[in-house]
């Protein structure tokens, strides 16, 4: 059945979902091609670079220790209660865990910077258990020999 052949309504229906999923196709490309246009556009874009030669040379040795730092106290954990996304968990299943996170850019370069934003001095967790015992649960995949294991 062609466009020509349905009725007025059918044919109106057609037109309006078409246009509808154009525009939303040409709005969700452009909340992605703008930030990268403008990503790449910058003028600090070769500063960008260095910065990450800086990390590309501590990765290849494959030692977590060369890129982290490990720190240097113990930080005070505070437990709070199940999160809104929880509801009718038994209590004590799902904790929220929030510190003050010692988090240090390894690129000496980059520590003022990265380091004067609150959202990065602070880090969150969740623990969840199941309450009466450990439970083991496995993922397995298409591929024997991979086991994921979780209690």
């Amino acid at each position: 059945m062609s466009a020509a052949e349905l009725s007025l309504g059918s044919r109106a229906l057609l037109q309006g979902s078409v246009g509808f999923d154009l525009a939303l196709r040409t709005a969700l490309a452009t909340t992605v091609a703008v930030p990268a246009t403008l990503w790449v556009a910058r003028a600090d874009t070769e500063r960008e670079r260095e910065r990450l030669d800086f990390y590309r040379a501590a990765a290849a040795t494959r030692d977590p220790a060369d890129v982290f730092i490990a720190p240097a106290f113990q930080q005070q954990v505070e437990v709070l209660d199940a999160p809104w996304f929880a509801p009718g968990a038994p209590a004590g299943c799902v904790r929220t865990l929030r510190f003050e996170s010692p988090y240090a850019a390894f690129n000496p370069d980059l520590r003022d910077d990265y380091g004067r934003y609150a959202e990065n001095r602070v880090a969150w967790a969740q623990h969840w258990s199941h309450g009466d015992r450990p439970r083991t649960s496995a993922r397995r995949s298409s591929t024997p020999s991979t086991t994921s294991v979780s209690s």
